[in-house]
Formats: C-alpha cells, sequence, structure tokens
C-alpha cells in the first residue's frame, strides 16, 4: 500500500474530527463511491475504494469549515503581529460567511494546497511562539503554541453529508443507486 503525504494527513484529521458529523439526517451514512473514470487530473487513480471514501470525507470536513482550518499556519504568524482580539474577530466572521457559501462550490485544488498548507501548522506555531515568548508576550504565546489543537475544536456544525455529495460528484464519482 502507498502511503503518500495525504493520506497521512488524512489520517491525522481522521483523529481529530472523528465525531464531525452535525446533522441528524446526514449522521452515520456517508457517501458511497462506485466505479467510474477516475480523472488522471486530481491524482486520484491509484487510491483503492475505502481511501477514496476517506479522502471525501476529510476533504468535506475541512470545506465545512475551512477558514478554520486554513487558519492554522497562519494565525499564529498573525498573532506576532496583530492584537490577538482582532486576529480572533477576524476568524470568527471569516467563519461566519464561510457558511453562507460552502455548499454553493467545492474547490478541489484549494482544498489540495490547504492539506499540504497545514502540515505548516506546527512548526510554525513553534517559531511564532517562540518569537512571542522571547519578547514577553506569554499569552499570546501560549494561544500561538496551542492554537492548531484549538483550530480543530473550533468548528460550527455542518451538512458534511452534502459536501459529500459534491466533492464525489467533483473528481467524477456519485451516489450508488442501491
Amino acid at each position: 500500500m502507498r502511503l503518500s503525504p495525504e493520506l497521512a494527513v488524512s489520517v491525522i484529521a481522521t483523529c481529530l474530527l472523528r465525531n464531525y458529523r452535525s446533522d441528524k439526517n446526514d449522521a452515520g451514512r456517508g457517501v458511497v463511491l462506485v466505479a467510474g473514470v477516475r480523472s488522471p487530473r486530481m491524482g486520484l487513480q491509484g487510491y483503492t475504494e475505502p481511501e477514496l471514501q476517506r479522502w471525501v470525507t476529510l476533504r468535506a470536513l475541512e470545506w465545512a469549515n475551512f477558514p478554520a482550518f486554513i487558519s492554522r499556519p497562519i494565525v499564529p504568524v498573525l498573532l506576532v503581529v496583530y492584537p490577538w482580539y482582532y486576529v480572533l474577530g477576524g476568524l470568527v466572521a471569516a467563519e461566519v460567511l464561510w457558511c453562507a457559501v460552502r455548499y454553493s462550490f467545492v474547490n478541489i485544488l484549494l482544498i489540495r494546497v490547504a492539506v499540504f498548507l497545514a502540515l505548516l501548522s506546527y512548526p510554525v506555531a513553534l517559531i511564532s511562539s517562540g518569537y512571542l515568548f522571547w519578547n514577553g508576550r506569554w499569552g499570546v504565546g501560549a494561544l500561538a503554541f496551542v492554537w492548531p489543537l484549538l483550530a480543530s475544536v473550533f468548528q460550527l456544525p455542518a451538512k458534511v453529508g452534502l459536501l459529500e455529495l459534491a466533492l464525489a460528484k467533483r473528481i467524477g464519482y456519485g451516489p450508488s443507486s442501491a
């Protein structure tokens, strides 16, 4: 079995986002992918069906709260430059605005880039918090240090099943008719 960096990040994200489904109608019902033509452009042609199902589920979870997910490597750097209440207020505003548009489109390229940016979360948090500690900003430094974990918890409820369907259709799969 081939273990790509994206799949490794997916396994880690599964541990962090295990019980995320919030809609009672979607709970426990994932997308069943059917055989079809996998687009070589997407780079998913070598994955097995369970790996594709995991990929779709995790990318849907990330897309559901994309501002919080992408904030993991960004917020620690912003905390060095701006006051913490501006940074967190901006993130809350972005997350609320995202709720209005998250079901209207799905961008595979943004999702794939965000997964690799998420790999920078912990190194960026360590460097930013070290800088803040060095300058005596202990509280903000502690916030920057734990931000990648807090961003995983800071999630608004979403209908992940709808996003799974949209992602499955986008990569050339659809729900099974069974």
